[in-house]
């Protein structure tokens, strides 16, 4: 029997549910404004793609699971519901 990972890998991603900005523009700006607001009270998140994550989350008022320490830090800028 042979496996065949892209069907298997796009059988598996069509069962997810999948959030994107609900207005991009506004979004990204969201997003760069609260890692300016990070910067300012002297916590640098890592990554830029983490800002966006959060305020997806943030837009469609998710829990947001994670095992990273940029989430925990940004959390202390923003009210963030983490799990």
């Amino acid at each position: 029997m042979f496996f065949n990972l892209k069907t298997y890998l796009k059988s598996y991603l069509e069962t997810q549910i999948f959030y994107i900005p609900k207005n991009p523009i506004e979004s990204f700006a969201q997003a760069a404004q609260l890692y300016r607001n990070c910067r300012t009270k002297g916590i640098t998140p890592r990554s830029t793609i983490d800002c966006l994550i959060v305020q997806i989350a943030i837009e469609h008022d998710l829990f947001l699971l994670h095992n990273d320490k940029d989430f925990e830090r940004i959390a202390e800028v923003i009210e963030l519901r983490i799990y």
